[in-house]
């Protein structure tokens, strides 16, 4: 039985439809004139299933407010949003934070740039520091200007062919011009220091280059060292080791990292000396690294302190035998951020 005229019942379904808000909305509202999925229209007002909360729209009661659905809270919208994308920052940076912080380091006895086969060639040099991809280098046996090696400023070409900061350190005078360790550095190097080594008469002088080496945001800021030492008198070498220790390492409040041609073989009396204040990289692979060719003892080491500030990540004697009559050593070392020693 219907209750009122047709004629109220079409102005029922035209308000919602005039009134009622879009799409999902309106949907929602206009079923509330309907049984179920049923298409007929409710005849009877008093039913109690869909209509128990509807109020028939005559006369005054023509009006938004009795179909139109409960606005979206903007403000917490936009609060909700602002929090996801906080934690996602803070995720990203907890990760990003996490990530190691590493060193891959290079010493290379070079021998002037003179290979195997005799030939003086600092591209090939080069070549195998590129491919190597170090983020530091201590070079030693390298020639600035002299005539054997046609006037060329070793260490400034091989800067020019890998792209990496250079610092010389001149040992001595030679052949009408220098010759010395010298540290290639793919992040800016500051306060060089040559540390003179003793020697005596009859043999080469030696050196010690360090410098500081700021690395930003990609790590701590550290002092790469490159040296040399005496080749012929046990004595002069052991004196040399000596001298490297206050040189080097008076303090753990920076970390530094030494590197090169030490001459010498593990337990020896001047690697002896140095063993109190650094660790040797290589020391649980201690490959031999000279000759080149047919490779028989180790006399090229990275070292660095404080010990547990690093972690040895990898060592590598690498399987290159014509450059030059040493093979190059590659280490690379994890950066322990939470054991940074405090400064005293």
């Amino acid at each position: 039985m219907i209750v009122g005229n047709d004629q109220d019942d079409v102005r029922r379904r035209r308000v919602v439809g005039r009134h009622g808000q879009r799409g999902n909305q309106a949907a929602t509202e206009s079923q509330e004139w309907f049984h179920g999925a049923s298409p007929s229209p409710c005849v009877n007002w008093s039913c109690g299933t869909c209509c128990k909360n509807t109020v028939p729209l005559t006369g005054s009661s023509l009006n938004t407010e009795t179909t139109a659905m409960p606005r979206r809270d903007k403000t917490l919208d936009r609060r909700t949003l602002l929090l996801a994308l906080l934690a996602f920052a803070v995720s990203f940076a907890a990760s990003w934070a996490a990530e190691p912080v590493r060193v891959r380091v290079l010493t290379y006895n070079i021998h002037h740039g003179e290979g195997t086969d005799g030939k003086i060639d600092l591209a090939r040099i080069a070549a195998v520091i590129n491919r190597l991809a170090p983020d530091l280098v201590a070079l030693q046996e390298v020639d600035k200007a002299t005539r054997r090696s046609h006037g060329v400023d070793q260490a400034a070409e091989l800067g020019r062919l890998t792209a990496m900061h250079v610092a010389f350190g001149k040992a001595m005078d030679y052949d009408g011009g220098q010759y010395g360790p010298a540290i290639l550095s793919r992040y800016p190097l500051t306060e060089v220091t040559v540390h003179g080594l003793p020697f005596v008469e009859g043999c080469e002088p030696r050196c010690a280059i360090a410098a500081r080496v700021s690395r930003g945001a990609d790590g701590p800021e550290l002092v790469f060292a490159a040296t040399h030492l005496e080749h012929a008198k046990a004595a002069v070498r052991l004196c040399q080791a000596q001298k490297l220790n206050p040189a080097l390492a008076a303090n753990n409040a920076t970390p530094t990292i030494l590197a090169g041609d030490l001459n010498d073989v593990p337990n020896s009396p001047a690697i002896k000396v140095l063993q109190p204040h650094w660790t040797d990289a290589t020391a649980d692979r201690p490959e031999p690294t000279w000759p080149s060719d047919v490779p028989r003892v180790k006399i090229d080491y990275v070292l660095f302190r404080p010990a547990d500030c690093w972690r040895v990540v990898e060592t590598q004697v690498v399987a290159e035998s014509v450059a030059s009559d040493h093979r190059p050593v590659l280490v690379v070392l994890e950066w322990r951020i939470a054991d940074v020693p405090d400064e005293n």
